[in-house]
């Protein structure tokens, strides 16, 4: 059986944009993690909380996150990892600012999957620091 060649554009832009997922109401376009990774220009880490610190809590937060046509972040909300963690990385992504993804020519409100990663270290002095 042969493929009509618009299947194949078709295929093709949605690998990067996928179904469109709904949120508050409104459809807006999920767009995969790794393609907002690179259009990411400022990144604010967050901060380890001390209580998470000293009882050795350490994980992976995954958020979803809604990004605005100015490349804002305009919600997020935690999807799982460590309870003591959630608070940290929100309000760290809350902060983070994307280049404006541009769909059919004009700027769109994307949501997308964020991950972010807290570890504890043993430096060569004993200090524990996050990574």
């Amino acid at each position: 059986m042969r493929v009509p060649k618009w299947a194949w554009v078709v295929a093709l832009s949605l690998s990067a944009v996928s179904v469109w997922g709904q949120t508050g109401g409104k459809k807006i376009p999920r767009v995969s993690g790794s393609v907002m990774s690179r259009r990411l220009v400022v990144k604010v880490a967050p901060i380890y909380p001390l209580d998470a610190r000293q009882a050795d809590v350490q994980g992976t937060v995954m958020l979803h996150v809604v990004v605005g046509t100015e490349g804002k972040v305009e919600s997020v909300e935690a999807v799982s990892g460590p309870k003591m963690l959630l608070t940290a990385a929100m309000d760290a992504v809350r902060r983070w600012v994307y280049r404006p993804y541009v769909l059919n020519g004009k700027p769109s409100e994307v949501q997308t999957t964020v991950s972010v990663n807290f570890s504890l270290k043993s430096t060569l002095s004993g200090q524990i620091l996050p990574s």
